[in-house]
């Protein structure tokens, strides 16, 4: 399944990952419903995660530069986070290299050699990192499927979500979507992140 992009490509992606070493710490920073945690859950299984966070909007700040200075960080990943102001990103650019994975409307595109942006159209972060990391295959599925139908994403990737839906003896119909087993549980992770929002980690 292609996805469109509105900025950046799958090269500058490979080119990301190809350029992770071992001797690379890394961060990654993604938003607090369930397709921030999604996303987040999807790039903790690609890759090996020194430190992750879960913020508002609210929280990312000057503070979050230091953390992730202190923390002696070396890429960072972003998922399901728009930047309005680019300057944080700039400031931490200058001591690693930035992965932005999203899919909200931006005003700028903030590409150049060490920040790697990505956007998709019409697609939630979720379903957009399991794209990039496991061209859409793997035991998070179900998962990205919840994700999809939590942020409202799933009218542009309908042949994936009937394919998810029958693995797990379900069918796909977007008029009765609410009936489905799979809006159970995006419902009960939504209340779980509500519940559990000052410990994201845990639900996670």
């Amino acid at each position: 399944m292609g996805i469109e992009f509105l900025a950046g490509s799958k090269k500058k992606f490979n080119e990301f990952i190809k350029n992770i070493s071992k001797k690379d710490k890394i961060a990654s920073i993604t938003h607090t419903d369930l397709d921030g945690v999604t996303s987040g859950k999807v790039v903790g299984e690609a890759l090996n995660i020194d430190l992750i966070k879960f913020v508002g909007y609210e929280e990312i700040n000057n503070d979050l530069v230091e953390e992730l200075k202190k923390n002696k960080i070396t890429k960072v990943v972003f998922s399901d986070l728009s930047f309005d102001d680019s300057s944080l990103i700039r400031k931490i650019s200058k001591f690693a290299d930035v992965l932005i994975i999203d899919h909200h409307i931006f005003k700028e595109d903030l590409n150049d050699d060490k920040i790697t942006f990505l956007v998709a159209k019409d697609q939630c972060a979720g379903f957009f990192s399991f794209y990039l990391f496991f061209d859409l295959k793997g035991d998070l599925d179900w998962l990205v499927a919840c994700a999809c139908i939590a942020d409202f994403m799933y009218f542009k990737n309908q042949d994936f979500m009937k394919k998810v839906f029958k693995k797990y003896k379900e069918n796909f119909n977007i008029e009765k979507i609410k009936e489905s087993k799979f809006w159970e549980v995006q419902y009960d992770l939504n209340l779980a992140l509500i519940y559990f929002r000052e410990d994201v980690k845990y639900v996670f």
